[in-house]
C-alpha cells in the first residue's frame, strides 16, 4: 500500500506486484481479472480523517470485475490490436499488459483472459506525491510507455496521465477513470445529485435514473443496476462534474482536463460511478497528455 498524505487528505493507493507475478492484490485478494489499470489505483479517500468517498463494485452476490476506488481503464468498447490478432496470440491492454485471445468470439471486458504483465516502476517523492510507469513490451508492433502521476494538495488530489506510442501500431481507443464512490458510505438514492457543467443527453437510461438539463437524479434506491449514457459529446472540453450528498452537504468538484468522448453514469444501491471517457489517437512516436482534478469538500 502507497499513501499520500496531507494536513486534510489521506490517499490510500493499491501498489503492484512485480511483472512476473500473474496475479495482483486488491484488498488482500487475488485479482485475477484483465480489466483495470494495475498502476495508481486509489482505493480510498479520507478528507479531515473522518469523511470517506470510496467504494468498491462487489457486493456479496455479484462480484463484478471487483474495481475499488478510483481505478482506470483502456479500450473497454475499442481493444486495441484483438480484431487483427490469430487465436492464442497477444493483444495490449493498456495499464495491464498483453492478453491472450482465446477464440473468435468479440472481445469482451470482463472475461478472464491469460495476462502477460509489463514493467511497472514506482517512484514517491514524499507524502504527497507518487509516480507510476508501466512500459509496455514490443509485441506485434504495440508498445506504450504510461506515465502516471499521482498528487495532494490542500483537499485537492490531481492525477495526471501522459501515454506514449513507442511501438509502430496506431494507438486509437478510449480510457476513463471509474469513480466507484459512495460519500461516507451512504446508500445511493434520493440523497445523491450528480451535476455536470454542461446540458445532459442520455441516449441509454436504465433503471431508477432520471436527467434533466445539467442534472442527473436517483428517483429511489436502485434494487439492481443504474446505467445513464450520453455518446454524443460534440464540443465539451475540460469539462466539470460535481457528487453530492445533499443530507450532509459532502461531495466532489471534478474537473476533466480533455475534449470528452463520452459520458456514462453506473450504480448500484452501494455505489454510483461517473465515467467521463477521453478518445486516445496517438501515432507511433507520439504522446497525449490529460489530467482529472478531484476536490473533496
Amino acid at each position: 500500500m502507497i499513501t499520500l498524505t496531507n494536513a486534510r487528505l489521506k490517499i490510500d493507493i493499491l501498489g503492484s506486484k512485480p511483472p512476473h507475478q500473474r496475479l495482483f492484490c486488491w484488498c488482500g485478494g487475488k485479482y485475477r481479472r484483465a480489466r483495470f489499470d494495475w498502476t495508481g489505483t486509489c482505493e480510498q479517500i479520507v478528507l479531515d480523517g473522518k469523511h470517506t468517498y470510496c467504494s468498491q463494485e462487489a457486493t456479496e452476490t455479484d462480484r463484478g470485475c471487483e474495481g475499488i476506488g478510483l481505478c482506470n481503464e483502456f479500450g473497454i468498447v475499442t481493444p486495441l490490436g484483438y480484431d487483427d490478432a490469430e487465436v492464442n496470440q497477444w493483444f495490449p491492454k493498456i495499464g495491464v499488459g498483453f492478453l491472450q485471445k482465446k477464440d473468435t468470439l468479440p472481445y469482451n471486458f470482463a472475461k478472464d483472459y491469460e495476462i502477460l504483465p509489463v514493467e511497472i516502476k514506482v517512484e514517491q517523492t514524499g507524502k504527497d506525491k507518487v509516480i507510476f510507469v508501466q512500459t509496455g513490451a514490443n509485441q506485434h508492433g504495440w508498445a506504450w510507455e504510461l506515465r502516471k502521476t499521482l498528487s495532494i494538495e490542500n483537499n485537492i488530489l490531481t492525477i495526471e496521465y501522459t501515454l506514449e506510442n513507442t511501438g509502430q501500431e496506431h494507438i486509437k481507443t478510449e480510457e476513463y477513470c471509474h469513480n466507484f464512490f459512495s460519500i461516507n458510505r451512504q446508500t445511493i438514492g434520493p440523497d445523491y445529485l450528480l451535476e455536470t457543467s454542461f446540458p445532459i443527453s442520455c441516449d441509454e437510461i436504465r433503471g431508477t435514473v432520471t436527467a434533466e438539463n445539467n442534472t442527473i437524479k436517483i428517483a429511489e434506491v436502485p434494487s439492481g443496476h443504474i446505467y445513464a449514457a450520453q455518446s454524443d459529446c460534440e464540443g465539451l472540453n475540460n469539462v466539470e462534474w460535481k457528487l453530492i450528498h445533499k443530507p450532509s452537504g459532502h461531495g466532489m468538484q471534478v474537473k476533466e482536463y480533455y475534449k470528452l468522448h463520452k459520458f456514462a453514469v453506473w450504480g448500484m444501491s452501494h455505489v454510483i460511478s461517473p465515467e467521463f471517457f477521453i478518445w486516445l489517437d496517438i501515432k507511433p512516436g507520439n504522446k497525449q497528455i490529460w489530467k482529472r482534478t478531484y476536490t473533496f469538500y
